[in-house]
């Protein structure tokens, strides 16, 4: 019954691991860094060095102009 149990698990894992694998939400990070030409992927799709800019950016996005501002002024 245990050895029943264990390739159950193995199977669901694999499942579960080739799910993720194929709707991993790389994709739409690749396609936003590629208009910063100073941001840097690897192989993996895993981000290297990402610009200030860049992040200032996502920042000012994030929490609203002012919080930018502030970053500018920093």
């Amino acid at each position: 019954m245990e050895d029943w149990a264990e390739e159950t698990l193995e199977k669901v894992m694999e499942s579960k691991s080739n799910e993720y694998q194929k709707n991993k939400p790389t994709d739409i990070v690749e396609i936003r860094l590629r208009r910063d030409k100073q941001a840097e992927l690897n192989r993996n799709g895993e981000l290297n060095r990402l610009s200030v800019a860049w992040l200032n950016l996502a920042h000012m996005q994030r929490h609203g102009n002012l919080a930018g501002k502030q970053l500018q002024n920093a």
